[in-house]
């Protein structure tokens, strides 16, 4: 028998306007909007606040599991009204629509919307923890005696190196070098050298211009949303430009969660 429609109008309207209002908020900032991740998310966000509102972890699951059972069709409805143009930038679309027809199917129960979200928090948490015991693996044992200063300690700002080695990928034997990185370190490799045999007094120069250190604001300084900041992070290289949008993703993620939380409090 089908569980039927399990929101009224005022959270179906609600649920449009937060989902539209995360899509754009992806796209303004030109990162992908992944909907599998979302679902998993707003699934999360809802049982936290059931339990929260001190109902038991099954009770909290299945009052989550009402508002899943219609996101798919929200989510499908906002972006075939708002972003059908932007499609590119839509992760998991297939996934989506799997998720729209297996959660309309006649025997399909809150309990098993709940179960397939449960699953999909383990999934990840088994992920995060395998990359949380690979994480410092060549580094220094703790028994070593080594009493030297480590690699990263530095004593002035231009005393430091940028990785110039990427990511390895699952079918490569070894880690790519960056060349724009590499390019970089070559280059304050030539600008330190001069700079070391002129006095701090002179006004310093390199190819015909002049070069000052100034601290900035990088949140500021590459700000997505600006001309200013549009310009600066253009100038940056591809492995630095790809650093500030998964910073600036994982703090939209954590404002977002807030905001689910504080908002959905006004339906319970």
């Amino acid at each position: 028998m089908a569980i039927g429609c399990t929101i009224n109008e005022k959270q179906f309207l609600y649920a449009y306007d937060m989902i539209n209002a995360a899509i754009k908020a992806k796209l303004d900032v030109g990162n992908t909007f992944d909907v599998s991740e979302f679902m998993r998310y707003f699934y999360n966000a809802v049982k936290d606040s059931q339990l929260a509102g001190g109902l038991t972890n099954q009770a909290a699951s299945e009052r989550a599991a009402e508002w899943l059972a219609e996101t798919p069709s929200i989510i499908d409805q906002v972006i075939s009204r708002n972003y059908i143009n932007n499609i590119s930038q839509l992760k998991n679309i297939a996934e989506l629509h799997q998720r729209r027809y297996e959660f309309n199917k006649e025997d399909i129960s809150l309990a098993d919307i709940a179960k397939y979200f449960e699953k999909a928090n383990r999934d990840a948490q088994i992920a995060a923890q395998n990359r949380k015991n690979t994480d410092g693996g060549t580094r220094l044992s703790p028994k070593t005696d080594y009493k030297g200063k480590t690699r990263l300690s530095s004593r002035t700002i231009l005393s430091t190196t940028l990785p110039i080695f990427k990511a390895k990928k699952k079918d490569e034997l070894v880690a790519p070098i960056d060349q724009e990185r590499a390019l970089i370190n070559k280059t304050l490799g030539k600008i330190i050298g001069i700079a070391s045999g002129i006095s701090a007094t002179k006004v310093f120069k390199y190819q015909g211009n002049e070069l000052m250190l100034m601290a900035v604001n990088a949140a500021e300084f590459t700000n997505p949303t600006t001309e200013e900041g549009l310009r600066n992070s253009g100038k940056l290289d591809s492995t630095t430009q790809e650093e500030f949008a998964r910073s600036r993703e994982m703090i939209s993620k954590v404002r977002l969660k807030k905001m689910l939380l504080r908002l959905l409090k006004e339906f319970y």
